[in-house]
């Protein structure tokens, strides 16, 4: 979902801050932004699966979780709440339920046993939407309910719900007292023979003040599908309805073993890196003056951190030193007998070629080189001007230092600006043996211009103190 599609949702409905909070938690996460705290560190994998963001919303209702079962049991069964999410069968739930206790219970698998007695069975049974119009982003394994009763606390202004491979629940057979249950949601048609739909969610309420919440797909609450659809709004209200009578204390069951989920804000998802095809798609799509300057930042990081020397010293470290020897001496014998050859056709008499052709080859030669030299000067005028335009001073006066420029704001286009003029400054030293053609002069030009359009938007600033005490660490002209 995206970030934009999930505000117009938000906006057009009232839904209470906290699901506002925790969507806007989750999204930051799933979008790969760094956590403030980093404490567990967890695959994308363990993240879907997990319970953070419920667990995010319990805290936000009040609750207060507790990793020691046996301080828990001995709080009084009218103030706590059992979360069991996965196998509920047992966790001794329908005595706890008996004694004043208040339990949701999400199970998409086989769970009867002592439930039966109170006339709850879990079928285990996958279900699959018949029409494709009840289908998640026309997947067939995630329905949408839309069945919903919404006179209930719990489905109140829960438009739909989407599920992940659901199972349904059974209730109020065995001649049990119907009153005692609450239906709250049906799954889509699902080409099943009867009147009604299997059912989803309901309650389960006997005399006293012990109640449950009976589910048939645990997967609503996870992080993956909880800011699908309604799933969200329908956790809070589920918790609010579960905490009700002053429940304060809280723990979770997730296939019968005690989990404590921390906030999301405390969670270090690790992303996979991205997919290569993915990249060159994106690369594609990229303008081509973005595409020039990505590149050329990706070859400058490659040099400045000696990428290519590391690669050469791990290859040779792999390498037995007798072949190591071995391909030296081969490499050594290939570049003297292309030398050798190169001389020898540089001293062959010119044989049926006329005294114009060798003159013609020779004036091309000189004006190669003029244009070369004429490419340099210019590059060396368009760093000169920008400097004057900046500083006041022109390359002569700089002498072997460098200027110190500052964007505002910006550390990232800072480093890229000092690292691109000073690579333009070391090119174009009298001794340098930098080849100037006309890509190369055309990518100088295009830096240049960014770096006017900095100045002239009054983003790039000049350093009056650093200039001096560079200027003053350059010896005096005799």
């Amino acid at each position: 979902m995206q970030i934009s599609d999930m505000g117009r949702r938000l906006f057009h409905r009232s839904i209470p801050p906290a699901v506002i909070c925790l969507m806007l938690g989750l999204a930051s996460i799933a979008s790969g932004q760094d956590p403030p705290n980093q404490g567990a560190v967890v695959t994308q994998s363990e993240w879907s699966r997990g319970y953070h963001g419920f667990a995010a919303l319990c805290r936000a209702s009040g609750l207060r979780f507790h990793d020691n079962v046996q301080e828990w049991h001995r709080l009084p069964k009218t103030k706590t709440v059992v979360l069991a999410l996965g196998h509920v069968n047992g966790l001794s739930l329908r005595q706890y339920i008996s004694m004043g206790g208040s339990a949701l219970m999400a199970s998409d698998r086989y769970d009867g046993g002592e439930f039966t007695r109170i006339g709850v069975r879990f079928t285990g049974r996958v279900w699959r939407p018949k029409f494709a119009r009840d289908m998640y982003m026309r997947r067939p394994e995630c329905p949408i309910i839309r069945n919903l009763a919404n006179d209930h606390p719990i489905t109140r202004g829960v438009s739909s719900l989407v599920a992940n491979r659901t199972s349904d629940v059974v209730v109020g057979f065995r001649n049990f007292d119907d009153r005692t249950f609450t239906r709250l949601a049906r799954l889509p048609d699902v080409g099943q023979s009867g009147d009604l739909p299997p059912m989803f969610a309901a309650t389960y309420q006997p005399p006293g003040k012990g109640r449950a919440l009976l589910v048939a797909d645990p997967s609503i609450f996870n992080n993956q599908m909880l800011m699908c659809g309604d799933n969200a709004l329908f956790a809070l209200q589920a918790i609010n309805w579960l905490k009700e009578s002053g429940r304060t204390d809280v723990v979770l069951f997730e296939n019968y073993e005690l989990a404590v989920p921390q906030n999301p804000s405390d969670v270090e998802v690790m992303l996979p890196p991205p997919n290569p095809r993915d990249v060159m798609e994106a690369l594609k799509k990229l303008p081509p003056e973005q595409l020039v300057d990505f590149g050329n930042s990706v070859a400058q990081v490659v040099e400045d951190e000696g990428v290519m020397n590391d690669l050469m010293h791990f290859t040779t470290d792999s390498i037995s030193p007798r072949l190591y020897r071995r391909l030296v001496l081969v490499v050594a014998t290939i570049l003297l007998g292309i030398f050798l050859l190169r001389k020898f056709l540089m001293h062959r008499p010119l044989v049926n070629t006329t005294r114009d052709r060798a003159a013609a080859t020779q004036n091309q030669q000189v004006i190669g080189q003029q244009a070369a030299r004429e490419r340099r000067q210019a590059a060396g005028e368009l760093v000169d001007e920008f400097l004057r335009d900046v500083t006041g001073r022109p390359s002569a006066l700089w002498g072997g230092s460098l200027p110190y420029f500052t964007v505002v704001g910006d550390a990232t286009a800072t480093r890229k600006l000092r690292r691109e003029f000073k690579a333009a400054r070391k090119r174009l030293r009298p001794n340098s043996r930098f080849q100037w053609n006309e890509q190369r002069l055309m990518r100088l030009e295009y830096q240049v211009r960014q770096w006017r359009e900095l100045h002239a938007a009054g983003n790039l600033q000049y350093d009056l103190v650093r200039e001096t005490v560079r200027l003053t660490s350059v010896p005096a002209a005799k």
